[in-house]
């Protein structure tokens, strides 16, 4: 769907998120869901809480020790991901991502993400 706002301004809507001339905003809670829904992106959004900018490979030896596959998929899936909707700036030659704009809109869920997250009892067998 989109729809023209004046002359030069667009609007799309797509995952619940509206791209207004290659910005993003996100406009309902589906889109935040879309972007929280993997746990390798949560734990990104999460790091950047309390963290300007990052790296992939420093991440993934945090997320596991076993980095090869963690990276990768940074790298080739969540942080592009983050990127395209202006969450972060990400640089794919280097690893290295930092938070954008974007990224102050979704910050009181993924506070609110944090808190459930360190809060939650694990389930003992």
């Amino acid at each position: 769907m989109e729809e023209t706002l004046g002359s030069s301004s667009s609007l799309s809507t797509w995952f619940g998120v509206s791209v207004v001339e290659n910005r993003v905003h996100l406009i309902n809670m589906d889109g935040s869901h879309f972007l929280l829904a993997k746990l390798r992106r949560r734990y990104v959004l999460k790091y950047l809480l309390d963290n300007e900018h990052g790296n992939a490979r420093e991440i993934a030896s945090e997320i596991d020790g076993e980095t090869r596959d963690i990276h990768i998929s940074l790298v080739h899936n969540h942080l592009p991901r983050l990127a395209d909707h202006s969450i972060i700036e990400y640089d794919h030659r280097s690893g290295d991502f930092a938070r954008a704009d974007g990224f102050d809109e979704l910050r009181p869920i993924v506070e609110q993400v944090k808190i459930e997250s360190e809060s939650s009892i694990p389930i003992l067998e």
